[in-house]
C-alpha cells in the first residue's frame, strides 16, 4: 500500500435531503437490494470541476450533486438530493509522475469524484439505515467518462473559416450590399 498522489484537502456537504416514498395505501416502498432494481429509476447528476491555482500548488475543486426526484415510475423507497464538494491536491511523489498536465487533471477529477461519491453514498446509507424502508445503498459508478480530456475531444470548437463560408453561402447579394452601407 502506498500514499495516493491525490489527497483531499476538504470535503463538505451543501445539502443532504432524504424523504420516504409511500404507496397509495400509505405503506413505505421497498428499498432496492439489487442492481437490477435500479433499472429505470430516474437519477439526475450534476458534476463540475474548477482549477484553483495557488503559489505552490494547484487544487481542483469538484462539485457533485446526485438526485433521485419524485417520479411516477418506477418508484423506490426514497427521494434524495445530495450536494457535496471537495478540494483535492496532487502530491509530487517520486513514484508518480503524470506525463502531461491533462493527464494530471484527469487523474484528480476521476479519483476526486470517486471519493466524493463514496462520501455521499456512505451518508445516504447511514441516514436510511435508521428509516422505515431500510438502508439504501446507491449503485457503484465509474467516473472515467468525466475526464476533462474526453470532453475536450468530444466538443471541439468549430473552425472559424467554416462559419464564415456558411454565412456567405446563405446571404443574398442584395443583403450583403445593404449590410455594408
Amino acid at each position: 500500500m502506498q500514499t495516493s498522489p491525490i489527497q483531499p484537502i476538504e470535503i463538505f456537504f451543501d445539502e443532504v435531503s432524504v424523504q420516504c416514498n409511500k404507496n397509495e395505501g400509505g405503506a413505505a416502498l421497498p428499498s432496492p437490494n439489487d442492481f437490477f432494481e435500479w433499472m429505470g429509476v430516474q437519477i439526475r447528476v450534476k458534476h463540475n470541476f474548477e482549477l484553483i491555482v495557488e503559489e505552490k500548488r494547484t487544487l481542483v475543486l469538484i462539485t457533485f450533486q446526485f438526485e433521485i426526484p419524485r417520479s411516477e415510475s418506477p418508484q423506490i423507497a426514497y427521494n434524495l438530493k445530495i450536494s457535496v464538494y471537495g478540494k483535492f491536491a496532487q502530491l509530487n511523489l517520486p513514484a508518480f509522475k503524470p506525463k502531461t498536465e491533462e493527464e494530471s487533471i484527469d487523474l484528480i477529477v476521476v479519483n476526486g469524484s470517486s471519493i466524493l461519491y463514496s462520501v455521499a453514498r456512505e451518508k445516504v446509507l447511514e441516514i436510511t439505515s435508521r428509516m422505515k424502508p431500510g438502508p439504501l445503498t446507491l449503485p457503484s459508478v465509474n467516473f472515467m467518462d468525466a475526464r476533462p480530456s474526453l470532453k475536450n475531444k468530444k466538443d471541439p470548437q468549430p473552425k472559424e473559416p467554416e462559419k464564415k463560408s456558411t454565412r456567405k453561402k446563405t446571404a443574398s447579394p442584395k443583403k450583403s450590399a445593404s449590410a455594408t452601407k
